[in-house]
């Protein structure tokens, strides 16, 4: 587990027994449960598990993509929204 510092000093903890296989494949042993990431879900999760916080891997996706800065920081809040709700990840306000 590793916790990092979000936007807005948020704390994002990001559980280690996650999977990610090069297809996109997740899987998370403790619990059973499954997910298909696509390329950017990929990506921002790597980020997130080597313990970039969200506005740095926005940050990224705006030079490797070429995306503006605020379609990043959007998509990448919401992501980890995505992700804390499913128990991926956790979020301490």
């Amino acid at each position: 587990m590793r916790t990092l510092l979000g936007p807005n000093q948020t704390a994002v903890t990001v559980f280690s027994s996650l999977q990610v296989k090069e297809d996109g494949f997740a899987f998370d042993p403790t619990t059973g449960d499954s997910y298909l990431l696509n390329p950017t879900g990929q990506e921002v999760l790597r980020l997130l598990q080597q313990g970039h916080s969200p506005h740095k891997i926005a940050i990224t996706l705006v030079q490797t993509l070429g995306v503006a800065q605020g379609i990043a920081e959007r998509d990448v809040t919401d992501f980890v929204q995505q992700l804390t709700l499913l128990g991926v990840i956790g979020v301490n306000r």
